[in-house]
């Protein structure tokens, strides 16, 4: 169940912004967007803009991802792949 679970993930990712696929994360990870916003070292707010598309995301943001999260920059960018 697991691994079909992670394909959906992974085949609807590809339709996804990389908005839509950062809050995919938050949601995968089980984070709230105020837990999840202070681990990246930002607030919530910005957090919550971000997701939504009005802000982009900022290089020191992307860097804390991949080292918290270890998540592949080409999942998170493209939708392709995931570790």
């Amino acid at each position: 169940y697991i691994c079909a679970f992670f394909f959906v993930i992974w085949n609807n990712s590809k339709k996804m912004t990389i908005n839509e696929r950062l809050r995919e994360l938050r949601l995968i990870v089980k984070k709230n967007q105020s837990d999840f916003a202070s681990e990246l070292g930002i607030k919530q707010s910005h957090l919550s803009r971000i997701e939504s598309g009005t802000h982009e995301i900022r290089t020191a943001v992307l860097g804390e991802i991949f080292r918290i999260y270890q998540v592949h920059p080409n999942w998170l960018f493209f939708g392709e792949g995931w570790h």
